[in-house]
């Protein structure tokens, strides 16, 4: 089950705490969630004497020791996937693959901004730049945002980049409508943070046709608020669809 907070989306700030085992984080930039989790899954490794090619306890069970989400979880493992520490084998669990001498700091690597932690970012800016465009789109940006909807429905590309283009032009044509240009300047940073090796392995090993109509299903709703100059329920429906995108990836 997702850690969740009152808006359903996973509460990164609970896992940090949980993760950094309730200590002060030191003076300075503080590690991303997924840092720390998977500095904590090497540590569990050593001292648990796991030899090259030994399986790690289960996503459930590593949930459980850590005291953090499973989501939470499955990114560090990727982290960990990713620095060539661990190998994730569909259907049969993870393993380890570096021996420990060799490591050095790669558990610890800074892959960028963790997925998790950059949806409840986005979920905070786009639902406002949802409802404050709601107000400011005019018939040229409507005809842009359907655009980019058909755009996203009738991409070919393999199902990992299926309808990518469509969808970072949707999100960022409404964070420019929104009128703020600081606004509209995070949320293309946030989506050039998805360019990062942590989230293209999280979209390949996640992503499905379903998966990609559900957005697209998802991005109709937002478009209909927006056009009935419904400020409120476009909040809503990015929201929902922000939560969703969490709630896929996580495998829920």
């Amino acid at each position: 089950m997702l850690d969740v907070d009152e808006t359903g989306l996973l509460n990164a700030a609970t896992d940090r705490a949980a993760a950094a085992g309730g200590t002060e984080q030191s003076a300075g930039v503080s590690p991303r969630l997924y840092q720390v989790i998977a500095r904590r899954i090497d540590e569990m490794i050593q001292r648990g004497g796991y030899a090259v090619g030994d399986r790690l306890p289960g996503e459930r069970e590593l949930a459980q020791r850590l005291g953090v989400s499973r989501p939470s979880v499955r990114e560090a493992v990727i982290a960990l996937e990713v620095a060539g520490v661990v190998e994730v084998r569909t259907g049969s669990g993870v393993y380890v693959r570096l021996p420990t001498p060799s490591r050095g700091d790669l558990p610890g690597a800074d892959l960028g901004p963790g997925p998790y932690e950059a949806l409840e970012v986005r979920r905070l800016l786009e639902g406002e730049a949802a409802f404050r465009s709601a107000a400011r789109l005019d018939k040229r940006g409507f005809v842009k945002l359907r655009a980019s909807i058909e755009a996203m429905r009738d991409d070919p590309s393999p199902v990992p980049s299926r309808g990518d283009i469509g969808d970072r032009a949707f999100h960022e044509l409404i964070a420019t409508a929104s009128g703020n240009s600081v606004l509209a300047m995070m949320v293309r940073e946030l989506w050039n943070a998805r360019t990062s090796p942590l989230w293209r392995r999280w979209i390949e090993r996640t992503r499905t046709a379903a998966m990609h109509r559900e957005r697209v299903e998802e991005h109709e709703r937002i478009a209909e608020r927006l056009v009935a100059r419904d400020g409120s329920g476009a909040r809503e429906a990015m929201h929902y669809h922000i939560d969703q995108v969490a709630r896929r990836f996580a495998g829920n």
